[in-house]
């Protein structure tokens, strides 16, 4: 197959794949969608009062779920009163032709950006697919690039320009720098690359500073580069407006492998075979000519990434949006292993030609699964890493706040106290004398320092206790957290519960598997289920007027209703009907959480 064979096939399945896709924006992409049309209308990309009465009902036209969002809002006010948003313009602007046309048979403007994505997307195929070989290109546009094809967010964009910059930095410098030089004008830690390459070049090249290609090509890559923090400068007095949402500081180390290690956003559990042939790749390099390994390029590429890993720890909102669970700055360190993978590619034999093939295949049928660009944003969280981590062996890994919060939670907000649903792994924030635990967790006894008001801690269940851990990360993480009162227990309540817990023996059950098996009706009130052998542990809390449970249980039963807010004992209860005959039970008035514990008579 030739290389333009090869490309028109990776384009019509990227084809199909989007075309089983609604199109849509998702989060920052309003952003890009707005200073495109604005430009696309010969104005500023910086939005002004007269543009928002065009722009609001243009874009809410094409993607309903925008009618709300107020655009004036999203900006930052420049001198001249028009807003610029946080995210830089230059991606925007690429997309104008192509949104002239949209607008002219009047189509989504998404498509626009859409074909941008695919044209940088396949122009670093076109280059990369004779470096690295034809399994090697699958592997890294097969992967989780995918899912933003369709989107209008600088990531294929950003992925595409890192690529090309790697690629070509050996043998055509000039246009490698110009690469990296695009790519920076979005994100401004990329001028990191373009340093890294004119350093090389002339430090391997003694020429290179009478070349006059290479000094055009930098002088353009840095212009472009500039074209940001002067910008930005000149109407905001700042280098750029992402140092506003993310202030500069010393990163913590947990902040810094988040990125590449974290169980649920992280390159590694969402990538995994993608690191393991760069790990391979590694190792037949080393075994066959180790000295490949300090190349230029290579060199380059290491010095990028942990660049790179410095910049994403400066990002307060970790567990961004956007993406369907994987770190969105994740995609910046796929294409860091091309340099790796073009030498695997001249130095591997048979054998690796065969595992690369059989992982990059295995590779995209994952992929397409878990990255199709139809996939909802944020869908595939906890990853199953995460899951067993943090359901098995709690301990084991304390992610970053934030991103615990927001995966239990579901959305992007930092709300506590949060717990998985077995309560194996428990986010508590110090209350002093109040409730911290969430129900329906055992409401253990708080370490002081955790205890204090504000603080963050996790609790670890280990077999019959809880391990509590300081959650890592600086001050800045652990900022923005709501305590929610009433997903917690009463304060005045835990002694007690804590007594009944340990009667009933709490460290023993578990919820359902079948979640409708022994509820089978409830009406005006949430139910929290825990089962263990011959006994069952509810928890009801009332929503409305009539809260009412039918449970249909598998044999004689007695036990007790307990006030969930004092730990009094209410009323004794028991069941004497056949097993599975409905059961119907109603919270007396006045009280809104109750505890029902049953056992076997």
């Amino acid at each position: 197959m030739t290389r333009l064979q090869a490309l028109l096939v990776a384009l019509a399945l990227a084809l199909c794949l989007i075309a089983g896709s609604t199109a849509g924006i998702v989060g920052d992409g309003g952003e890009y969608v707005v200073m495109a049309m604005n430009l696309a209308h010969f104005d500023r990309p910086a939005i002004g009062a007269r543009d928002l009465r065009r722009l609001q009902p243009a874009i809410a036209k094409f993607d309903p779920g925008l009618s709300n969002w107020d655009i004036r809002a999203a900006g930052i006010q420049g001198s001249d009163g028009r807003r610029d948003f946080v995210h830089f313009w230059f991606y925007s602007l690429l997309a104008v032709p192509a949104l002239w046309v949209t607008q002219a048979i009047d189509v989504t403007p998404v498509a626009a950006f859409t074909f941008l994505n695919l044209v940088m997307w396949g122009l670093a195929f076109w280059f990369v697919l004779p470096k690295v070989g034809p399994a090697a290109s699958i592997l890294l546009f097969g992967g989780p690039i995918v899912w933003w094809l369709d989107k209008p967010h600088s990531e294929p964009f950003t992925f595409s320009l890192i690529a090309l910059a790697l690629v070509l930095m050996r043998d055509n410098p000039s246009w490698a720098l110009i690469a990296a030089g695009a790519a920076a004008t979005q994100n401004p830690p990329i001028t990191a690359l373009i340093g890294l390459i004119a350093v090389a070049h002339v430090l391997t090249d003694r020429k290179a500073l009478r070349d006059r290609r290479f000094l055009v090509g930098a002088a353009v890559a840095f212009g472009l580069a500039a074209l940001q923090p002067v910008y930005t400068y000149l109407r905001h007095g700042t280098p750029s407006l992402l140092l506003i949402a993310n202030p500069a500081r010393r990163p913590t180390l947990t902040e810094i492998a988040a990125v590449p290690l974290d169980p649920s956003v992280g390159l590694l559990s969402n990538f995994p075979i993608f690191v393991v042939v760069v790990v391979a790749a590694v190792a037949l390099i080393a075994m066959r000519r180790w000295r490949e390994l300090v190349a230029s390029d290579v060199i380059v590429a290491a010095l990028a990434g942990i660049a790179f890993l410095l910049s994403f720890a400066q990002a307060t909102n970790v567990h961004h949006g956007a993406t369907p669970g994987m770190s969105r700055y994740a995609i910046w360190l796929v294409p860091l292993a091309i340099p790796i993978l073009t030498r695997a590619n001249r130095l591997g034999g048979l054998g690796w030609r065969s595992f690369l093939w059989c992982s990059a295949i295995i590779s995209a049928f994952i992929c397409i699964h878990v990255f199709h660009p139809a996939v909802p944003q944020n869908s595939r969280e906890p990853t199953l890493a995460a899951d067993y981590l943090w359901t098995k062996q709690p301990g084991w890994n304390n992610p970053l706040p934030e991103i615990f919060a927001e995966i239990m939670l579901g959305r992007e907000e930092r709300l506590v106290p949060i717990a998985t649903a077995g309560c194996e792994k428990v986010l508590v924030m110090g209350r002093g004398q109040e409730g911290a635990w969430p129900i329906p967790c055992f409401p253990a006894e708080l370490p002081y320092w955790c205890s204090r008001i504000g603080a963050l801690c996790y609790a670890n269940r280990v077999v019959d206790r809880y391990d509590f851990v300081r959650p890592p990360g600086p001050p800045i993480q652990h900022a923005g957290f709501s305590f929610q009162s009433d997903w917690a227990w009463p304060g005045t309540a835990e002694v007690e519960l804590r007594r009944l817990f340990t009667e009933w023996d709490w460290w023993h059950l578990k919820p359902p598997a079948d979640a409708g098996a022994v509820v089978r009706y409830r009406n005006d009130v949430r139910v929290w289920e825990l089962d263990g052998p011959g006994r069952f542990v509810f928890v009801l809390r009332r929503e409305h007027e009539n809260p009412t449970i039918a449970l249909r249980l598998p044999a004689a039963m007695k036990g007790v209703m307990v006030d969930g807010t004092t730990g009094r004992t209410i009323e004794d209860v028991h069941f004497d009907g056949p097993a599975f005959e409905r059961w119907d039970l109603k919270m007396a008035p006045g009280l809104d959480l109750v505890l029902l514990a049953l056992w076997a008579s």
